[in-house]
């Protein structure tokens, strides 16, 4: 996992899992929905809980390189990663930030 940005209320990672899927977490929203898209759940004792790196309520901003807003475009993305899977995350600093409607 490695920082990408220094503002104070947020924080944007590089996150990558290795060894195929499953992957160990679940999202919701998207363009679609009008929300941003976010980690819903992470599988205990999965890749996403074992690497320590993602949070629920992580919004994501890119997977693989390809910036990323629709949730059926990501759960492709997500599927067709064989043995590595990079997100670029953007996790809110601080209490707990809950957006209306998502």
């Amino acid at each position: 996992m490695e920082e990408c940005e220094n503002d104070p209320r947020t924080r944007t990672l590089d996150v990558t899992l290795q060894g195929g899927a499953p992957w160990g977490f679940s999202v919701k929203g998207g363009s679609e929905h009008r929300c941003p898209l976010t980690i819903a759940r992470i599988e205990p004792g999965g890749k996403a809980s074992q690497s320590g790196a993602l949070q629920v309520d992580d919004i994501i901003l890119s997977i693989n390189s390809v910036e990323c807003e629709a949730h059926t475009e990501a759960i492709q993305l997500v599927k067709g990663s064989p043995d590595t899977l990079q997100l670029i995350i953007q996790r809110f600093v601080g209490p707990s930030v809950h957006l209306s409607g998502c």
